[in-house]
């Protein structure tokens, strides 16, 4: 039988590192967040709109495009009607608006981003890139939802406190 040493002191296994309680956000992050929100959050979705509906435009009209196609070739005439009325759509006209607007919404959301990001910066908010791209990503919903997102990732990424409280100690107090 081989001799095992009782498990001692230095044989433990060390304790769990502390959870590292961040400050909260300072009045002027949290301004910053909701006027982050408040500039990104409408261009954003202004801009996904100008970008989504023309694509989706444009699979409606392939669609149907493709059914004219597919009942011109049949012999009957039940539907003549509604073929003359697809076949009668000047879609040339139709190419440039639908460019512009997805074009328009293109730069309204570079635009929402830009101008997040750097709202976010100029109140001190800590990372205000991660947390204007993080938001872009996960931003989708009404604007409520967007402020608390805006707010959630401020908050999420603000900065942890250069020496972390031993147990017991209260933490340090903002602006102190």
């Amino acid at each position: 039988m081989t001799y095992q040493p009782t498990p001692g002191p230095a044989d433990a296994a060390p304790p769990y590192a502390p959870r590292v309680v961040r400050p909260p956000l300072t009045a002027r992050a949290k301004r910053g967040a909701a006027l982050g929100e408040a500039i990104g959050f409408p261009l954003l979705t202004l801009g996904y709109a100008l970008v989504a509906i023309p694509i989706a435009l444009a699979v409606i009209i392939a669609f149907f495009a493709l059914i004219v196609r597919t009942a011109s070739g049949s012999a009957s005439s039940a539907n003549a009607g509604f073929e003359q009325f697809i076949s009668g759509i000047d879609l040339a006209r139709w190419i440039v608006p639908v460019v512009v607007s997805a074009l328009v919404g293109i730069m309204l959301m570079v635009a929402s981003i830009v101008l997040s990001g750097r709202v976010l910066r100029a109140h001190d908010v800590r990372r205000p890139w991660a947390v204007t791209w993080a938001v872009a990503w996960a931003g989708a919903g009404i604007a409520v939802v967007g402020w608390l997102s805006w707010w959630w990732m401020a908050h999420a990424m603000r900065p942890v406190p250069a020496v972390a409280p031993g147990p017991g100690t209260p933490p340090p107090v903002p602006g102190a």
